[in-house]
């Protein structure tokens, strides 16, 4: 995947994942194009006290490609530039990796 508009300009850094207003984590080695985003998912304490990670490893990726409005909404924050937000939808958690589509 490649930079764009989309995307950071510094991937390097670690980006906060927030569902509904809590923060359950972080994603590293991000990798990004003009809808899709991914990245080695670092849960938190919150995450699993929240339920986030049984909601999105029962995600079912096939059925997210038949209806691309499915999937589990997230706030993912950028500390470069300062608090860089983006809307996405997670559409799969395999081995520790979120995929995720930017909010249409």
């Amino acid at each position: 995947m490649t930079h764009n508009e989309s995307c950071p300009e510094n991937l390097d850094t670690a980006a906060k994942i927030l569902w509904q207003g809590t923060e359950v984590g972080s994603l590293s080695k991000l990798k990004c194009d003009e809808v899709y985003f991914d990245g080695d998912f670092h849960p938190n304490d919150a995450a699993g006290q929240v339920g986030f990670l049984d909601l999105i490893s029962g995600i079912s990726s096939e059925q997210i490609m038949k209806q691309l409005s499915g999937g589990v909404h997230v706030d993912i924050i950028f500390p470069d530039p300062k608090d860089s937000r983006r809307n996405l939808r997670v559409i799969a958690y395999l081995d520790g990796n979120l995929l995720m589509r930017l909010q249409q």
